[in-house]
């Protein structure tokens, strides 16, 4: 499918000037023929541009098309449901002068029904309109320039960038700025539209963006003084009316880019029809002989299919817990586990009775996490990463109820030595393409410490290269390790067996987890897990009747005292422009900056090394993208600057900024237009506008 001309025809202006039209339909082959368009005499083109702010990003456009159907319903067929299948081309003189483009709207169309030929049809076709319903795709790290392309570009591949905004000495170029497609999804992962993607990347810079003698022009308010040419308005009526732009008391700029501190890898049983399951009483002796289903507790589902594991080991499987009159639901990957028999005995160790991984068989990748995107922040040191792993290790029969003469007595013995329970796991940090390995997390070496006992100490650290092995161990123990774990249990901080009893009130009050050093750099998480446990005693292998894991969950902690949260609300900047005006001015964001930042937050506008950008320049002001923002603003609404609108004569059509005759002293910005190209005349409202001149307020 491509686009193909199926429509062609022109007009002359009262100057003389010829206006040449082309329709384009998104078909599979070229048509025959071109269908030549007749246009009525009154208003056949008409290119509107949308009354905009100042504040406003997209200065969307609109052309309303008026031809003659010369029979009935002979363009009924445009109105296709697609919102790029129908496209217009306006040509100014010649075809070599694109002068507007845009894509038909199919949500309106009638046409008199009465008639038979010879009659008005008019379509409406928008330039930015469509992009509100294309939803935004992709992954990983963008340049604002591609995220234009990818936009925008869907109507017009010509741009032009005209902003005065500087980062480290250099005009900023949309190619030297990133920022994360991932900030552009919700959590449901419902992308945002293109439109919006758009307006949220630019809106940081101060920028405008509009269409104009056949291109896109991405400019700021500030350049456009600086460079202000002569445009002097020829009014081409009485009907000119002189008005009052707003005046704004406090301006607020909300930059809402924070993602969940939790970056767990969101795993999911992919549940069907046929999946084997096997069924666990309340307690296996005392009711066994009676009707089973009086007393089912829970059932455990198993397969092969789930999302947030990159890979698994053949004989692993998923889970899934449904509980019945007992168990908790809970889902995640099988070392293993036995069914059937209440106790360890030779029937149920006669490898019929066990679900996953072969009994003696030690791996090295039990299952691999799907690795999870971790920013680079300039204050690392003020975070960490805290890696929560929970198994079920436990040799009960039914691990929901208590111990004892009915549950399995033997399983448990056949664990009860093990108070800490140590599993070698890699962490390790890859490129953000995912093709290299480039550093790895190591603590072996705390085992052989033996008087380590604050977070300090017992934090590890990151070293280059892949893991070669066991060079991260993950523990898990009971308070003081003085009771043999079972069930459900979390992680602990890896430490020396002799150091246990003995942790920091930090160490010992700390969440379930193993903290780690935030990573030195931006990349993807991985986390690779084995089956080969150490054990604490060599006394008997470690038999569990039950060894299932959940999939770990990493989030982002505070390195002080106690790891608390990340305080991840809303980041709000304000100035106040005018203290006696009535109203508000509010700005949303979802991309921008931060003098100190988050490495929760998802939107931050990046530099070319991917780095956070805390601070840009304006004229000679140094400071937040949205406290230039805000400077930008207040310039424009801190005191009454004046309007005008009236019709105007075109001139070679639509101008940025202008300049009047009884206002010599006044520049003037576009706020709106509205041309029309038979009579030669345009609509215009304008508005005064000045360079940036804001001292922030402390």
């Amino acid at each position: 499918m491509a686009l193909h001309k199926i429509h062609e025809g022109s007009f002359y202006s009262r100057a003389g000037i010829e206006w040449i039209v082309q329709i384009f339909r998104n078909q599979s082959s070229a048509p025959s023929s071109v269908g030549e368009l007749t246009f009525p005499d009154s208003s056949p083109l008409v290119i509107e541009w949308k009354e905009t702010s100042k504040e406003d990003v997209i200065c969307e456009s609109s052309a309303t098309l008026k031809i003659i159907s010369p029979g009935d319903r002979t363009y009924i067929d445009l109105y296709a449901e697609g919102p790029t299948d129908v496209m217009l081309k306006v040509f100014r003189n010649d075809t070599s002068h694109l002068y507007w483009c845009g894509f038909l709207d199919p949500e309106f169309y009638e046409e008199p029904y009465s008639t038979y030929n010879n009659y008005e049809v008019s379509f409406t076709f928008s330039d930015f309109g469509v992009l509100k319903r294309i939803p935004f795709s992709g992954t990983g790290m963008y340049t604002l320039a591609e995220i234009f392309e990818r936009s925008a570009g869907i109507i017009l591949q010509d741009y032009t960038v005209n902003l005065s905004t500087y980062l480290n000495g250099n005009i900023v170029q949309l190619s030297s700025i990133k920022v994360y497609a991932e900030n552009f999804f919700d959590e449901d992962g419902i992308a945002m539209s293109q439109y919006d993607v758009l307006e949220g990347v630019l809106r940081p810079l101060a920028a405008r963006l509009i269409q104009r003698n056949g291109q896109f022009e991405i400019y700021d308010i500030n350049k456009l003084f600086l460079d202000s040419q002569t445009n002097n308005i020829v009014w081409g009526s009485d009907d000119q009316v002189l008005g009052m732009d707003k005046v704004v008391n406090n301006i607020k700029a909300t930059l809402s880019c924070y993602d969940s501190a939790v970056k767990s890898g969101e795993f999911k049983y992919i549940e069907s029809n046929n999946d084997p399951y096997k069924s666990f009483l309340v307690d296996y002796e005392e009711h066994r002989g009676e009707r089973p289903a009086d007393y089912l507790s829970f059932k455990i589902l198993y397969n092969d299919s789930a999302t947030g594991v990159q890979s698994k080991d053949s004989q692993a499987k998923y889970f899934k817990i449904k509980p019945v009159l007992g168990g908790d639901e809970s889902e995640g990957i099988v070392e293993h586990f036995y069914f059937g028999e209440m106790d360890f005995g030779a029937t149920l160790l006669d490898g019929n009775h066990r679900i996953g991984v072969n009994a003696g068989r030690r791996i090295d990748s039990l299952f691999v996490m799907k690795p999870l995107r971790i920013s680079s922040v300039p204050n690392a040191g003020k975070y960490r990463l805290r890696i929560l792993h929970s198994i079920l290790f436990d040799g009960r029969y039914n691990p929901y109820t208590d111990a004892g003469q009915y549950n399995g007595p033997n399983g448990v013995s056949q664990i009860s030595f093990v108070h800490i329970l140590r599993l070698p796991v890699k962490i390790e940090l890859l490129n953000l393409a995912g093709t290299a390995v480039l550093k790895h997390y190591k603590n072996k070496n705390i085992l052989d410490l033996t008087t380590a006992t604050s977070f300090n100490a017992l934090m590890g650290t990151w070293e280059s290269g892949a893991d070669p092995g066991d060079d991260c161990i993950i523990s898990w123990y009971k308070e003081d390790a003085s009771e043999a774990i079972g069930g459900w249990i979390g992680n602990r901080q890896t430490c020396p067996d002799s150091s246990v009893a003995s942790l920091s009130a930090a160490v010992k009050a700390a969440r379930d987890g193993q903290y780690i050093p935030y990573p030195p750099e931006a990349g993807l998480l991985r986390i690779t897990v084995s089956n080969k446990c150490i054990e604490i005693s060599e006394q008997v292998s470690i038999h569990p009747r039950w060894w299932l894991h959940k999939l770990p969950e990493i989030s982002i902690v505070k390195s002080d005292l106690t790891a608390s949260d990340i305080d991840s609300e809303d980041v709000e900047y304000s100035g106040i422009a005018n203290v006696s005006a009535k109203d508000d001015l509010d700005i949303d964001l979802i991309c921008g900056t931060m003098a100190d930042p988050s490495p929760t937050a998802r939107g931050l506008l990046l530099n070319s090394s991917g780095l956070p950008i805390t601070s840009m320049t304006r004229q000679l002001r140094t400071d937040t993208a949205e406290q230039l923002l805000i400077g930008t603003l207040y310039s424009q609404f801190a005191s009454r600057k004046i309007t005008l609108s009236g019709t105007a004569m075109a001139n070679g059509g639509l101008k940025l900024q202008y300049t009047d005759a009884a206002l010599s002293n006044k520049m003037l910005m576009m706020l709106a237009a509205s041309e029309e190209c038979k009579e030669d005349e345009i609509y215009l409202k304008v508005a005064e506008f000045s360079q940036d001149n804001y001292t922030r307020q402390s």
